[in-house]
């Protein structure tokens, strides 16, 4: 019997952005330095995930961390416009074998489809 993966892309300060869950086991976070190991991405995606969760990590205040975040309304949007678009790359590289979710910071969850 094969093993269903769902992964998620998905922001949270300090982690991620890989969530992974096997045959619905709580889901665990994953860097990009270390989902190879669960599943295979290509490095061009993996750079370009890497460094749209950096963009985003980067705003984090230490001093105030409620006003953390992306100020700006529409860089908000393009952020989380550009990660949907990430997802859908990492659908198209996984494959319909692996369930992809994207979630960004705050909104709704969403299933990616082929």
């Amino acid at each position: 019997m094969t093993q269903q993966i769902e992964l998620m892309l998905r922001f949270d300060w300090g982690a991620g952005p890989f969530w992974v869950s096997v045959d619905q086991s709580i889901s665990d976070d994953y860097s990009v330095e270390d989902i190879t190991e669960v599943i295979a991405v290509s490095e061009v995606l993996l750079a370009e995930i890497a460094a749209w969760n950096q963009r985003y990590q980067q705003t984090f205040d230490h001093a105030d961390p409620a006003s953390s975040g992306i100020a700006d309304p529409e860089k908000q949007k393009q952020w989380v416009d550009e990660g949907l678009q990430l997802a859908r790359r990492l659908k198209y590289e996984v494959g319909p074998a692996v369930q992809v979710t994207y979630v960004p910071l705050g909104g709704q969850e969403s299933i990616i489809s082929a």
